[in-house]
C-alpha cells in the first residue's frame, strides 16, 4: 500500500489589532505545495497566483506533461478549538 508522506507547517497568527491575542493556523500555501509535490513530483507546482487567508489558487503540472490543472480553494467557514 502506498503512503503519501509530506511536510506540514503551522504558523502563529495575531487576532486583528490585538497583538497579544494569537492562534495557531495551518500554513495553507506551504502545506498545499508539499502535498502536491508528494503526490505529483517535486516540480508539479508551477504557480501560486493567489494566497490569501480566504482564497488560495495554484497551477499544477502533472508529471506526464498533460493539461495543466488549476486548483482554487475558497474558505467559507472555519473551525477552531480552544486548548484547556
Amino acid at each position: 500500500k502506498d503512503v503519501l508522506q509530506y511536510k506540514a507547517r503551522f504558523v502563529t497568527q495575531s487576532r486583528g489589532d490585538d497583538a497579544s491575542s494569537s492562534y495557531i493556523a495551518a500554513d495553507r500555501e506551504f502545506n498545499t505545495k508539499e502535498i502536491a509535490k508528494a503526490a505529483m513530483g517535486g516540480y508539479s507546482v508551477l504557480d501560486v497566483p493567489i494566497a490569501t487567508p480566504n482564497r488560495f489558487s495554484c497551477v499544477l503540472g502533472p508529471p506526464d506533461g498533460s493539461n495543466l490543472i488549476c486548483v482554487d480553494i475558497i474558505t467559507i467557514g472555519r473551525k477552531s478549538e480552544s486548548l484547556s
